[in-house]
């Protein structure tokens, strides 16, 4: 097990930041309950692809004995991470709580440099606070930047 204790005192004493793999079967089951009545936490499912799912570095957000957040990464090829989801109850916010797990999985990933030295990320169009954040932040050294499209529909009811 990974010892995160040095990089959650980057948050107040109530949070905590642990691996992913971590979760227990209690938790599953609390934020499967909260999906169900919450469109956006559903919209920021931590559960897709489970059997891509790195446990190198997706992390989960504590508050208390809550889970409040997550990075939920994926291995997409041997040499890459792909950072699928992030999310913080908004409750919980601002977005620097995001900002934090996202730089504590990008330095574990680091840290696993050469085997694993390629990493994407794929942020909505709609989420101004994060497409602000990689303009200002990442964009300087990200070797690619692409807009992507996406179309969906539902064959069957």
């Amino acid at each position: 097990m990974r010892n995160f204790e040095k990089l959650s005192a980057k948050f107040p004493v109530e949070f905590s930041l642990f691996p992913w793999s971590n979760l227990t079967e209690v938790d599953v089951e609390a934020i499967k309950a909260k999906m169900d009545t919450d469109p956006l936490i559903k919209k920021f499912n931590p559960f897709i692809e489970s059997k891509k799912l790195e446990s190198l570095n997706s992390l989960g957000l504590g508050y208390k004995n809550e889970i409040i957040g997550w990075i939920i990464t994926h291995r997409i090829a041997p040499d890459t991470i792909r950072y699928t989801q992030m999310f913080v109850d908004p409750a919980f916010q601002p977005l620097s709580r995001s900002l934090i797990m996202l730089a504590t999985a990008i330095n574990i990933q680091v840290g696993a440099i050469p085997e694993i030295p390629k990493a994407t990320f794929r942020v909505d169009v709609d989420n101004t606070p994060m497409i602000n954040f990689v303009q200002r932040r990442l964009a300087p050294h990200l070797d690619d930047l692409k807009y992507a499209w996406r179309a969906s529909k539902a064959l069957i009811a």
